[in-house]
């Protein structure tokens, strides 16, 4: 019997698509067309909810005003906080703003569909305040007025393969260095066996979409020598107690048929004595992220690079799963959320267990790898727990080989409203 209880958890999501601003809205058009497209979604959705929202100014410098932040229309800026230009943007933990607003800000997005690269509409991001765990168990009740306004404003929005669905997890008692070690693991094991086989193919060859196991830098890149060690739980001479050996690995897509170089990597990872190290690994040699990151953030809760000195164990880093394609559903916008959950929640288990989980993974990738078959509904239900999901989430996979991967969008692609 797997235990399905969840540690204390919280949890923000990223909603990127594409907008254009409207011909009504020409004046706006001059002040700068990103800055537009995003007020004119902000200020819809202001009118269609209660919701607080908050709209990032970025214009150029040389610029007084933009469409954001020039108050000639100041009905506008009764319902929404406007970050002006030069004003901090870091969303603190426990902050108003971060713990109460829906944040408006600029994305910019490759990768595009044919479709939408003709467009060339600007990127639009939606970022989510920092929730509780009770807003998953409810249903994202919250997050689905979001998104239900979406779909009843007067505004044409798309989204395709460059659009994510950005999750961050964070943990109430704060990030240390073990549990990181521990999810890192669990997600390069979990990649080619789970993650991907729920989210949309065509994501799959976005580059925000990378694999950690093939592009990040401790797959592809020298190691930096340095490290900054300041690991108070000595995590770094803990991986024999919570890894089984190489010898339990059989070669496997999961591995890319090398569990040699497989269990090289887990070694980087679990000899690293400090978060910034640990966020550095994850990313790509240019310094971008792939589809998983360690998103730092110091004591105060302002964002840090890998570099940066400082003492982050305990804080509130936040780890950033970015498999996901953007979705207008809040049922697989759910059923996601709850599968990044329960990886967070074996993270969580003691050595013994987890080192088990860890086997049990293996036990079941092989066999199914013998049975000629893929390794994901085992998982879900023997590792996970969530085997009364598996109904739904092959439902989701037969809407992905039919080619409707973000759902809600008609034939041309363009978000349609509630009902039709």
């Amino acid at each position: 019997m797997v235990s399905s209880e969840l540690p204390d958890l919280t949890f923000g999501v990223e909603l990127e698509f594409m907008s254009p601003c409207p011909p009504s809205r020409q004046l706006w058009v001059r002040r700068g067309i990103t800055a537009a497209a995003r007020m004119n979604v902000a200020q819809q959705m202001a009118e269609l909810t209660a919701l607080p929202i908050a709209c990032q100014c970025t214009h150029d410098p040389g610029h007084e005003t933009c469409a954001i932040c020039d108050g000639s229309e100041s009905e506008i800026h009764d319902r929404i906080r406007v970050l002006s230009h030069g004003e901090d943007f870091a969303r603190r933990p426990g902050s108003q703003l971060e713990q109460n607003y829906f944040l408006f800000k600029h994305e910019h997005l490759d990768g595009r569909s044919y479709v939408n690269s003709n467009r060339d509409w600007p990127g639009v991001e939606i970022s989510s305040p920092i929730f509780q765990a009770g807003e998953w168990s409810a249903g994202l009740p919250t997050l689905n007025t979001a998104i239900s306004a979406l779909r009843e404003m007067d505004a044409e929005i798309t989204a395709d393969e460059s659009c994510g669905l950005h999750v961050h997890i964070g943990v109430q008692g704060g990030m240390t260095i073990l549990l990181a070690k521990k999810i890192i693991t669990l997600v390069m094991i979990l990649e080619d066996s789970l993650l991907f086989d729920l989210v949309g193919t065509s994501r799959l060859a976005n580059e925000n979409a990378d694999a950690i196991n093939l592009e990040s830098i401790m797959a592809k890149g020298e190691i930096p020598a340095h490290d900054f060690a300041e690991d108070p739980t000595g995590s770094d001479n803990l991986m024999g107690a919570h890894v089984p050996p190489m010898e339990a690995m059989k070669p496997e897509l999961w591995n890319q048929h090398d569990p040699e170089r497989f269990y090289d990597m887990l070694t980087k990872v679990w000899s690293s004595k400090s978060l910034q190290r640990l966020s550095m690994l994850t990313k790509k040699e240019s310094s971008s992220r792939g589809a998983f990151d360690i998103a730092l953030r110091d004591h105060t809760g302002l964002p840090r690079p890998p570099v940066c000195h400082g003492t982050f164990d305990g804080g509130p880093t936040t780890v950033e799963f970015r498999y996901a394609q953007m979705s207008f559903d809040i049922p697989f916008i759910r059923n996601w959320i709850e599968v990044l959950f329960h990886i967070v929640r074996i993270a969580h288990q003691s050595p013994g267990d987890f080192k088990n989980s860890l086997a049990t993974i293996f036990e079941l990738t092989a066999k199914t790898a013998a049975e000629n078959k893929l390794a994901w509904d085992a998982i879900m239900e023997g590792v996970l727990g969530l085997g009364d999901r598996i109904p739904e989430w092959k439902r989701q996979r037969h809407l992905y080989h039919t080619g409707k991967e973000i759902s809600h969008l008609d034939e041309h692609m363009l978000l349609l409203p509630p009902g039709a």
